[in-house]
């Protein structure tokens, strides 16, 4: 009997380290995919390389909530947008107006910014070379415009930059703060931040208005709401609890045993208690 228990925790302990190994190979064996224009996503189209520069010269902090979570009131923060995975419902741009009228300023980086916060957008051309670039001053700029879009100025608006093709950015009052609209988020990319006078750009346009702190959106890339297991735990022990809970599962099956109420067999009861009791007393009658 002590040799069979013997052998199963050996066998118990070579399935452990042939699932231990597995899971390695599951979590590392691949390289991680990040999607564009995300902060922490060391790719090519994320944009870690301007975060990091930021986060080394100013206060810099990622919001991962639900826009109406934001601290801001009257207390000169910018919000960094770039490239809504989605548009926000109805209930939530309003939660971005309430955030700008406040005193705060919405920076907009998206390539079709219309039908957030009431943009209008008309056609225009993409030039993924560099082309001149103006700004309200008339200075000279060389950068990529790779959007087919423009933006669509209001009579109140202040035009920021410009190309032959039309508006490329500008800034509109918004209570007493104010939203910065720009159709070119590749600017910001890791591969593309360094190139042309992006860099320059870049910060241009955050210098149009006054902050106290910088929060890059990170809720527009499908963040969630609050912490959950995967982000409160390192993947390699989600990876073992796992194993050890199939594991489990699988010593309680080999060790025979169940769950939920006990029955006993009709045949034990009727065959081997009554039967059996009236058989011997009839024989002892006889």
């Amino acid at each position: 009997m002590q040799s069979s228990n013997k052998k199963t925790w050996i066998w118990l302990g070579v399935l452990l380290l042939m699932f231990i190994a597995a899971g390695y190979f599951l979590s590392s064996g691949h390289p991680q995919e990040y999607p564009g224009y995300v902060s922490e996503s060391p790719s090519p189209t994320g944009t870690k390389a301007f975060y990091t520069y930021l986060n080394e010269n100013a206060e810099v902090r990622r919001w991962e909530h639900e826009p109406g979570m934001l601290p801001g009131n009257n207390r000169d923060e910018l919000l960094v947008m770039i490239e809504p995975f989605f548009v926000p419902d109805q209930q939530q741009m309003d939660e971005y107006s309430r955030y700008m009228e406040a005193g705060n300023t919405i920076l907009l980086f998206k390539n079709n910014p219309e039908a957030m916060f009431d943009l209008a957008a008309i056609p225009g051309w993409a030039a993924d070379d560099a082309i001149t670039v103006k700004n309200q001053h008339g200075d000279e700029y060389e950068a990529a415009v790779q959007s087919q879009m423009r933006i669509e100025e209001e009579n109140t608006d202040e035009v920021l930059l410009e190309d032959g093709a039309g508006v490329i950015a500008l800034k509109r009052s918004v209570g007493d703060g104010s939203l910065i609209a720009v159709n070119s988020p590749a600017w910001l990319a890791n591969d593309n931040v360094m190139d042309e006078d992006h860099l320059e750009l870049i910060f241009f346009l955050m210098q149009q208005t006054e902050y106290s702190s910088i929060f890059f959106d990170e809720y527009i890339h499908g963040a969630g709401s609050g912490p959950n297991a995967a982000t409160l735990y390192p993947q390699w022990m989600l990876v073992l609890a796992l194993q050890l809970s199939v594991l489990t599962i699988l010593w309680l099956w080999y060790q025979g045993k169940r769950f939920g109420p006990v029955r006993t067999p009709r045949e034990e009861v009727v065959r081997f208690s009554n039967e059996q009791t009236t058989a011997l007393a009839a024989w002892y009658q006889r």
